[in-house]
């Protein structure tokens, strides 16, 4: 399966801190740096459903300086960037924040020169990069049915980062902005029912039967 970016901007892809790359290869400082073990324990950093986060996500990256300052009365704000090829859209209030509330100033959109193909039948889930914030911005989660629609602009809350005064902030070049993960799309049924307990016991057996590893070794063959 591949999943590809695609740019119309001769050059951008060939740019390597700008470029959409794998989660697992920026993966935050703080996280590559957790001990495997701490007080007798494993850490998160054993932990499969954080390394494979990384491992299974793709992450666009900001590809040019994005600047945004506000006034004190939070009314008169504005943005810029270096150059016109690269634009970026607010979603005004009433669409959005009004209703959500958080705190947040703005929803802004910027015009993502990347265009996203992945297999018929598949889509990919924006997330947010929980790992990796901003102080400046949270980017907003969903759905994108890549294989029918390729557009990859992030939506963008800007947060008030200094309530009550006057602030300008730079979201530079090559900050990771978005994560994507890309999954077969399918119809589910939701069930909720009990368990006799072997379910349980399966799992435990599962987790108790090696020193180590032991959740691991059920990717073993398939993970990449």
């Amino acid at each position: 399966m591949k999943i590809e970016y695609v740019t119309n901007v001769p050059g951008l892809s060939e740019i390597d801190d700008i470029a959409p790359i794998k989660y697992l290869d920026v993966m935050p400082d703080w996280f590559k740096h957790m001990p495997n073990m701490a007080m007798d324990n494993m850490t998160a950093r054993k932990c499969p459903a954080f390394t494979d986060l990384f491992r299974y996500s793709y992450v666009m990256r900001m590809w040019c300086d994005l600047h945004i300052s506000f006034e004190e009365d939070r009314e008169i704000w504005q943005w810029s960037v270096p150059h016109h090829i690269y634009q970026v859209e607010e979603h005004p209030p009433f669409q959005f924040t009004d209703h959500f509330g958080g705190g947040y100033l703005r929803t802004l959109k910027p015009i993502s020169p990347w265009w996203l193909k992945v297999p018929k039948g598949y889509s990919v889930l924006q997330m947010p990069l929980t790992y990796s914030p901003s102080p400046i911005f949270d980017t907003v989660p969903g759905i994108l049915h890549s294989d029918l629609y390729h557009g990859t602009n992030p939506q963008l809350l800007i947060k008030d980062i200094k309530p009550g005064e006057a602030w300008s902030a730079t979201i530079p070049r090559g900050t990771p902005l978005v994560a994507h993960i890309p999954f077969k799309r399918d119809e589910w049924e939701l069930d909720v029912s009990e368990d006799d307990g072997r379910l349980a016991q399966k799992s435990h057996l599962v987790s108790f039967g090696k020193f180590k590893n032991s959740y691991r070794q059920l990717t073993k063959g398939w993970l990449k």
